[in-house]
């Protein structure tokens, strides 16, 4: 990730703040959790080429700490929304250039901080599939 981090951190760097994680690169952005945290994600490269951004299952693992009941496909109906699929209990968006590796971080954040803000999610003790 070394040539990739250095490009991406130049053209990206006034909107995240990153972090080389060996494999991958670790972003923390502008929005918040319900406690505070900014929100990461973590972009990994693809073997056939381009990017896919992921919390890494933060939020799910969050939702469950919080004790709240998880129902799959509400929660895979708001990521939808937001151009995010849920795969092996992570939110995950793919990417092929810049732009779009942008706008890949910014949904998968905004998909999380909605799921961890949202109080539907919250109040309605929904049974997990």
């Amino acid at each position: 990730m070394k040539g990739l981090t250095g490009r991406l951190r130049a053209i990206l760097s006034h909107l995240f703040e990153f972090e080389d994680c060996g494999d991958a690169l670790r972003v923390t952005t502008a929005l918040v959790s319900p406690h505070g945290d900014y929100i990461t994600v973590s972009i990994h490269p693809l073997l056939e080429g381009g990017y896919e951004v992921s919390d890494d299952g933060e939020t799910l693992r969050q939702l469950e700490l919080l004790g709240i009941i998880i129902h799959l496909e509400k929660i895979r109906d708001i990521c939808n929304s937001f151009g995010v699929e849920i795969s092996d209990g992570k939110l995950t968006c793919r990417a092929q250039g810049t732009l779009e590796l942008a706008r890949s971080i910014i949904w998968t954040a905004q998909a999380a901080s909605f799921l961890l803000w949202d109080k539907v999610v919250w109040k309605n003790n929904m049974v997990r599939e």
